[in-house]
């Protein structure tokens, strides 16, 4: 009897401890081996990251991942897994623009000369006298200070000047249209306007200049006047104006539009000035508050005018409190931002991208715990489990603060294939290649917002460790939104879903290290 209460008593003890006990062990050997291998992805990001950050290409390291966990001999084996590569289609993708600083490319005039075109004309190194017809193209130039005469009947015209500290004496008699084109800066321009239909078009290129309209009468004419530069003045003289128009832009500071006598019938004077500085950082206008603050209009001593409407126009960064002396109507206003004349912003997209990305997996196949899968996912570590959100162990190479983003993104090439079995697998990862992108630098700066779009399986960690980052907060969102890999829980085998984070940055510092990946 003895003995079978003996026997009964190994059995139940034995029962009990494959029951319960074993059961807890191995449970407790499969997270310690979770761990491990937590650890050991974590050591390896960590290392190309540091060899990526020497620059050290041609370096190569290597990381031993074991498979399988402890056992409990003879009771239970080890639990085993499997290394591979990441999902198909796991990505990070990355795209920005950059500017060049502001250029400015006016207008050039040509080499000295031209055509005629069939009109009669009477042309010097500085004078030309057409009427007719034809159309005419004419170019002059000098490095030293002269005196041009220009008279002008007919046409069309398309005249460029190219001089400063120079005078220009121009004649405009139904001349339907007339383009002039002044470059040069302490230049004095005396215009006469008449006859009936003419329609003039100066542009001036430089600050300093004086453009004075002569007493004249005008008639169902046209005038226009582009100034880009500082401290350019405008004036008429005694004027007849019926159904004429003349009207001002003046980009830049310390601009003036002064008016004589002026009798006008259906007819109207406008002035718009555009605060600018040639020494701003962008080719945006308006630029500072320069157009109220330094730019002018006004009437000569004991001038009057009598019918017509004279508005003035000044566009500012902020709206300026004021008014414009009589007989100006002023506007100040607050536009949205537009482009100046002949200032540029050079842009060059430029989208590095991953594509198969630095992703793999080690998937542990156990029996007393769930299965999990512990990743090494485009920089991140990830541990994940079914019916459960999976959660990020090491967090993605993202990072923004004060405006500055940095981005850390490992991308592997090579036939490393999938390795099965409780031993130790060994990754061995050569650094092949950097790509380095640092902006605001050599004269570029970004432009708009900057982007990024991971495509992953891990979807809800990313969103979780960046959309609770604060310098992130609204700028990071998950689609397809209703996707099990966006909102969880985790699913082996299961969709993509693409985090995107979208910031202004106001610099950004991005490395792609390309590493040559073998699994044995």
């Amino acid at each position: 009897m003895a003995t079978i209460l003996g026997l009964l008593l190994v059995v139940t003890v034995m029962a009990n401890y494959l029951a319960t006990q074993l059961p807890q062990q191995m449970a407790v050997n499969d997270a310690n081996h979770e761990l491990v291998v937590e650890n050991q992805l974590s050591r390896l990001g960590a290392t190309l990251r540091s060899i990526a950050g020497a620059g050290a290409i041609g370096a190569e390291v290597t990381q031993p991942i074991s498979l399988g966990s402890l056992g409990t001999p003879p009771f239970a084996g080890p639990d085993g897994a499997q290394i591979t590569r990441g999902a198909q289609g796991s990505a990070f993708d990355t795209s920005f623009t950059v500017t060049s600083g502001v250029t400015f490319a006016p207008p050039t005039v040509g080499p000295a000369g031209g055509t005629t075109g069939g009109d009669s004309c009477s042309t010097s190194s500085t004078s030309l006298s057409c009427s007719g017809s034809g159309k005419v193209f004419w170019n002059f130039s000098s490095t030293s200070p002269t005196a041009y005469s220009l008279s002008t009947s007919g046409g069309p015209y398309n005249l460029s000047v190219s001089a400063s500290h120079s005078s220009l004496a121009v004649t405009s008699s139904s001349s339907t249209p007339e383009y002039l084109l002044l470059v040069g800066s302490y230049d004095d321009v005396n215009i006469t306007i008449s006859g009936s239909g003419t329609g003039l078009h100066l542009t001036v290129i430089g600050s300093n200049d004086t453009i004075q309209f002569l007493s004249g009468s005008w008639t169902s004419s046209t005038v226009s006047v582009l100034l880009v530069g500082n401290g350019d003045t405008v004036s008429t003289g005694t004027e007849s104006m019926t159904s004429s128009h003349l009207t001002v832009s003046a980009w830049g500071s310390s601009d003036a539009v002064t008016l004589g006598t002026i009798s006008a019938t259906s007819s109207g004077i406008a002035v718009y000035y555009d605060g600018y500085s040639s020494s701003g950082s962008s080719a945006t206008c308006p630029v500072d508050n320069l157009a109220a603050d330094t730019d002018s209009v006004g009437k000569s001593t004991g001038s009057a005018q009598s019918g017509g409407t004279y508005t003035v126009t000044f566009n500012d960064t902020s709206v300026s409190s004021g008014t414009a002396p009589s007989p100006w109507t002023g506007t100040y206003a607050e536009p949205a931002p537009f482009a100046c004349p002949f200032y540029a912003t050079a842009t060059l997209p430029l989208t590095p991208s991953t594509s198969g990305g630095g992703s793999l997996l080690v998937e542990l196949r156990n029996t007393y715990s769930p299965d999990a899968i512990v990743a090494f996912d485009l920089g991140a570590v990830v541990f994940a489990q079914g019916s459960a959100l999976p959660v990020t162990i090491v967090p993605p190479g993202i990072s923004f603060v004060n405006g500055a983003l940095t981005l850390w993104v490992p991308q592997f090439i090579g036939g490393y294939g999938t390795e099965v079995g409780t031993g130790t697998a060994e990754l061995a990862a050569r650094l092949v290649s950097l790509l380095n992108v640092n902006q605001p630098s050599g004269g570029f700066s970004l432009s708009g917002r900057t982007s990024v779009a991971v495509t992953t399986p891990f979807a809800a960690a990313w969103l979780a460790d960046l959309d609770g980052l604060p310098a992130l907060a609204g700028d990071v969102a998950c689609a397809p939104a209703t996707s099990v890999a966006c909102t969880g829980p985790f699913e082996f085998n299961g969709p993509l879903a693409t985090v995107y984070v979208n910031v202004t940055a106001t610099s950004l510092a991005l490395q792609l290290a390309t590493f040559s990946l073998t699994i044995s």
